[in-house]
């Protein structure tokens, strides 16, 4: 399966949170599964991987 990514500073992405009135509770940064493909984990060179992070917002 291919994934499409958003890339975008994540300045820009919590400056949209900020700027909708959104606050910031959380940020987590979960580690990939214990069964993923050791192909899709950080190489050498730390340049690619599959990276999420989760943002806990509270509405205005």
């Amino acid at each position: 399966m291919w994934m499409t990514y958003w890339h975008r500073p994540l300045q820009a992405v919590i400056n949209s949170f900020i700027g909708a009135g959104f606050a910031i509770r959380a940020v987590t940064e979960p580690p990939p599964a214990p069964d993923t493909p050791r192909e899709l984990l950080p190489n050498q060179d730390g340049q690619s991987f599959i990276c999420f992070l989760f943002f806990d917002l509270q509405a205005p």
